[in-house]
């Protein structure tokens, strides 16, 4: 198991597991963030969290979250 430290974006409405449309979309807005450009989309709240692998899968821990404005 890799239990290297690695941060995450995801979007604040996601709750349950991610769809290929919603992981898409944070494809799409990773290359934005990467690409830093403005963001033209409507506001949303984003986490960046921390995943720990466990025996029962892995581990999601918001460690912080900010908001976007469209």
């Amino acid at each position: 198991m890799d239990s290297v430290f690695r941060p995450h974006i995801t979007l604040g409405r996601f709750k349950q597991k991610l769809k290929s449309t919603d992981i898409h979309e944070l494809k799409r807005i990773a290359a934005l963030l990467k690409q830093d450009e403005p963001l033209r989309c409507t506001t949303m709240n984003l986490f960046v969290l921390e995943s720990t692998p466990t025996s029962r899968g892995v581990l999601y821990k918001p460690i912080s979250e900010f908001s976007l404005g469209g």
